[in-house]
């Protein structure tokens, strides 16, 4: 029988990782997990909706509680146009971040379109004409939501007696709006530039600052307006804090990034699977929340606000089935 003729090596046992060890390496790598930061986004989303509608039910009347629910769902057109743009623009730009100067549509998986070391001009023309597109998309979508809430708000609002202080906090979260959807493009550079786990924990903790706040606003009396007031502040100083973050990344090189412009070749590469995915988003949810805006101009506050609670649950669940 022949004999080994390889060095007996023995291993030192400080090689090994203790328990403590191991541990703090599991929890570095949820903290750092997209899969898990992004079903904890979907779950502090959802304990948004089931923790503040207690309250609403027992703080809000019944036209109040309706416009609520109906002031999300005047912003039909504007969260279908801004999500598709931040999920095509953050594969953009991760495709650029790979040092791709070809940014088309891929039409033959697995060609080579870089080298692999980050195609910053490329990123930086991305998100000039992303923040451009944003703005424009901004003031259009945004005066389309004024006008269908102005209609169903005024036909809900009927014999109300203190209409002003709806209409206020309509005003607030038509303001807020086009804020934030201005404010997205710094979330989708963050997950283009392969930051998502820290762009979710960022959404995760000023949404549950949203909601703390709103919830205490609630218990201690607050009306729908003082409702608004607190919880859009967060979510605005989310969008900021996402600025600020965007601005340290990877040793700081995006704060060479214009903030706008418009680039005629990124937006012949965008176009085709941009309409695309809105015909086919519309098709799949907006039609179905378009029901509620119709509801909201021919029913009463009760069914108004019953069927809209129910059109935001189902919102929810699509959300959960299309986490990763």
């Amino acid at each position: 029988m022949s004999q080994s003729t390889e060095p007996y090596v023995e291993y030192p046992r400080s090689l090994g990782y203790s328990r403590r060890e191991r541990l703090k390496k599991l929890c570095l790598s949820l903290w750092n997990s997209p899969t898990l930061t992004t079903w904890g986004r979907q779950l502090v989303s959802a304990l948004r909706l089931f923790a503040i509608t207690p309250l609403l039910l027992t703080r809000l009347d019944h036209t109040e509680l309706a416009s609520w629910y109906l002031f999300g769902a005047v912003n039909l057109f504007g969260d279908l146009v801004f999500t598709r743009l931040q999920a095509l623009f953050s594969r953009m730009i991760a495709i650029a971040l790979g040092g791709a100067t070809d940014l088309s549509p891929i039409m033959r998986p697995g060609e080579k379109r870089g080298d692999g070391s980050p195609n910053w001009p490329m990123i930086y023309r991305l998100y000039a004409t992303l923040g451009t597109i944003q703005l424009v998309f901004s003031f259009i979508l945004t005066a389309i939501a004024f006008f269908i809430g102005q209609v169903s708000l005024g036909h809900l609002l009927q014999d109300y007696p203190n209409p002003g202080l709806v209409w206020t906090t309509f005003y607030v979260f038509t303001l807020s709006s086009f804020l934030i959807y201005n404010f997205s493009k710094f979330g989708v550079a963050l997950e283009g530039l392969n930051k998502l786990a820290l762009a979710n924990r960022l959404h995760v903790l000023f949404d549950l600052l949203s909601l703390i706040s709103g919830a205490i606003a609630l218990m201690l009396g607050g009306s729908i307006l003082t409702l608004a007031l607190v919880m859009q502040v967060f979510v605005l100083l989310g969008g900021l804090r996402g600025w600020l973050l965007l601005r340290m990344v990877d040793q700081r090189v995006m704060r060479n990034a214009p903030g706008y412009g418009l680039d005629r070749q990124i937006l012949a590469w965008a176009w085709p699977p941009a309409w695309k995915g809105f015909i086919s988003q519309f098709a799949s949810y907006g039609v179905v929340q378009m029901s509620g805006i119709i509801l909201a101009n021919h029913a009463n506050a009760v069914m108004v606000a019953s069927y809209l609670f129910a059109l935001r649950i189902q919102s929810m669940l699509q959300q959960f089935a299309a986490a990763p």
